[in-house]
């Protein structure tokens, strides 16, 4: 973010609004390519990832879960926001969210699910004989979701009975 003339930090939506003006007036101004913006989201994915995973060896002291939802800004339709939670159980499959288990003893976090929006969601199940091979494992995911699978993991790494079984 730019620094005003008082030294206070500009809000992030004015600097989206600003952006979407520029871009309205000048297209090739704000110009830059999708390599350029995924770099700059990973970067920052990894940075507050490992921020978490930190956060949470100190909370919990065994294995854990790590929560990322995604957020669109209502009123910016250019302001994406991943907010990062550390969780001690594991929580229900929803959209728009991604899903690790961190091995405390391993240090290592395994990656469980991805689930796209609920539009997205349903293009890539709509036309599920035309995805490609890159989203695939998304398309897996989706369908995993949608018959019940993830919540039965779900379930079943927080040590609940399914309905299968006999209490």
């Amino acid at each position: 973010m730019k620094n005003t003339p008082l030294g206070k930090r500009e809000k992030v939506g004015k600097i989206a609004t600003d952006l979407l003006k520029k871009a309205e007036l000048d297209p090739g101004l704000n110009a830059h390519s999708s390599d350029e913006q995924m770099g700059e989201m990973l970067a920052d994915w990894d940075r507050v990832m490992a921020d978490t995973i930190e956060s949470g060896r100190i909370s919990y002291g065994h294995d854990f879960y790590v929560e990322v939802q995604t957020r669109k800004e209502r009123n910016m339709k250019n302001v994406i926001r991943n907010q990062f939670f550390h969780r001690k159980s594991c929580p229900t499959p929803t959209y728009d969210q991604t899903v690790f288990k961190y091995h405390y003893i391993k240090e290592n976090p395994e990656f469980l699910w991805v689930l796209p929006s609920k539009e997205a969601a349903q293009l890539l199940t709509d036309y599920a004989l035309e995805v490609p091979t890159e989203k695939q494992e998304l398309l897996r995911f989706v369908l995993e979701d949608r018959d019940g699978t993830l919540l039965r993991l779900a379930k079943k790494l927080n040590g609940e009975k399914l309905q299968s079984e006999k209490i």
